[in-house]
């Protein structure tokens, strides 16, 4: 807020040119020497930075850091190639509907945006996910609903499905391969929908032999 407040920063690319502000930050009220090697340090550091936490740093409406991410693993382009993306793309990605699909491409779609991505991707070195060999879950996207017995918690299945290729999404749509849910017979919403939807229900124990099957092969 100091910075913005003393004219250094206007947009998200000047946090990386404060380095010619230095006689002025270190005489700032609670900076000194220190402080501002401390600060160019942080601003080295985030100049190395994944795909999904660029998208989620831009600040586009709806677009969360898991969201970022199945964007990144579905479309792993430079940003200034994100443009090119369009709103039926992003549809065929997992819990994005036509609102967020429509804050996506706008936001990319804006020339000062544009010109700021540029700006940015000569700034940065931006990393993109990984192919893994082992994926045995891949093409796979499952929602988790209800109270988990056999997993220590909701992060811990999640990690175990993205593990193997798979995806954990919020909600369930047509793109959902399995619902997990302990509760087979729950009136819940999300199982009526994967009955609408004819999405197969299972117990969290069928999901962790799957995984137990699909670790076995690796």
């Amino acid at each position: 807020e100091k910075f913005v407040a003393d004219g250094m920063i206007h947009s998200l690319t000047d946090i990386f040119y404060l380095e010619k502000y230095q006689d002025k930050i270190v005489e700032m009220e609670g900076f000194g020497e220190k402080s501002y090697d401390n600060l160019i340090e942080s601003i080295e550091k985030a100049k190395q930075i994944p795909l999904a936490n660029l998208l989620y740093s831009l600040g586009i409406k709806g677009i969360g850091l898991s969201m970022a991410k199945l964007i990144a693993e579905k479309y792993p382009y430079p940003i200034i190639k994100m443009q090119e993306i369009t709103e039926e793309d992003l549809l065929q990605v997992d819990g994005i509907g036509e609102v967020l699909a429509k804050s996506f491409v706008r936001y990319f779609a804006d020339k000062n945006n544009q010109e700021q991505l540029k700006n940015l991707d000569a700034l940065l070195i931006v990393s993109y996910p990984e192919k893994k060999e082992h994926q045995p879950f891949a093409g796979l996207t499952f929602v988790i609903t209800g109270t988990l017995n056999t997993f220590d918690n909701r992060n811990q299945c999640k990690d175990m499905i993205e593990s193997l290729g798979g995806k954990v999404a919020g909600s369930v749509s047509k793109n959902t391969s399995y619902l997990v849910n302990n509760d087979i017979t729950s009136q819940s919403s999300k199982n009526k929908k994967a009955k609408e939807l004819s999405v197969p229900i299972i117990e969290e124990a069928t999901l962790a032999q799957m995984i137990e099957e699909a670790n076995e092969k690796a």
